[in-house]
């Protein structure tokens, strides 16, 4: 959205290759820990270590930009085996395990649904 771009705690990742973009990262910063808020690689760039190579790029912004040692953190749904095989496979941890609700109305009825999700933690020292 405009406000997102307007922000400057969020930061814009990306890997192109000059006609499209393969990968995209949102990052957001609050004190001395990174979020990433969104993660995605292009169908037909998946599976090309462009996400592995993504990830090392936002770990050593954050780094450089904090002047040490950062704390890096992401929200997955519990059902997404594949990103949390991807996120692990990096060397991110298990921090919790959260559980969030969201009611909406539909046509007059009110919905809830229920969102598992872990949130991961990975640590960058170098």
């Amino acid at each position: 959205t405009h406000k997102s771009f307007n922000d400057p705690t969020l930061t814009v990742h990306a890997i192109h290759n000059g006609i499209d973009i393969l990968a995209v990262a949102l990052v957001r910063k609050k004190k001395e820990c990174y979020r990433i808020n969104f993660i995605h690689v292009a169908e037909k760039y998946q599976r090309q270590r462009f996400g592995k190579f993504l990830l090392n790029l936002v770990h050593s912004y954050a780094f450089k930009e904090n002047k040490g040692p950062v704390n890096i953190i992401t929200r997955v749904k519990a059902n997404n085996l594949t990103s949390l095989n991807f996120f692990t496979t990096l060397g991110y941890k298990f921090k919790t395990y959260e559980s969030k609700s969201e009611t909406i109305q539909v046509n007059g009825n009110i919905i809830t649904t229920i969102k598992p999700a872990y949130i991961l933690t990975y640590d960058h020292t170098e």
